[in-house]
């Protein structure tokens, strides 16, 4: 097997700072996290994670709406919640 080379959108990762993925004495979350914050504002990251997902046809462009979306978006909440935020399961 050949070993593949990292995206060179990854490369920000080299220079990350010293973060808590945990917050100590904590348990964790990932809202709470440090790495995950910081792996948010980084623009070359999120590029190489949008193009992760469009190559792999996770998400697709509805060029009517001009919008992208999930391949097994749904308008409503399959479960009958009236919104996406009080369904446990959806939570969108």
């Amino acid at each position: 097997m050949r070993n593949r080379k990292p995206s060179q959108k990854l490369t920000a990762a080299k220079n990350m700072p010293p973060l808590y993925h945990t917050l100590p004495g904590e348990d964790f979350r990932p809202e709470a996290s440090q790495v995950l914050e910081w792996a948010s504002r980084q623009t070359d990251l999120l590029l190489w994670i949008f193009d992760t997902i469009t190559s792999a046809k996770l998400i697709k462009y509805n060029p009517d709406t001009v919008k992208w979306q999930g391949i097994e978006y749904q308008e409503s909440c399959p479960y009958g919640y009236n919104d996406w935020d009080d369904c446990p399961d959806c939570r969108h």
